[in-house]
């Protein structure tokens, strides 16, 4: 079964992002540039930011395993 990313996108709730998600996925991005430009603790702030920015995505796997992080998991990413 092949399975874009386009279909991806659209098949997720990626288009149903809330106010509240988009404060943390700015949040996360705040501590990814201060983890990279600022360089304050970036082994630390640099993985919570991505975390906090892929968990707001609204892209998270489904049970039939069709989402853009099964996606990803399958590729090997």
């Amino acid at each position: 079964m092949s399975f874009s990313f386009s279909q991806s996108l659209f098949s997720s709730n990626f288009l149903a992002l809330s106010w509240g998600n988009l404060v943390m996925i700015s949040i996360g991005l705040v501590l990814i540039f201060l983890a990279i430009v600022k360089e304050y603790e970036p082994v630390l702030l640099l993985p919570i930011g991505v975390g906090w920015v892929l968990a707001n995505l609204g892209m998270a796997a489904t049970p039939t395993g069709e989402g853009f992080l099964s996606v990803l998991y399958r590729a090997g990413i």
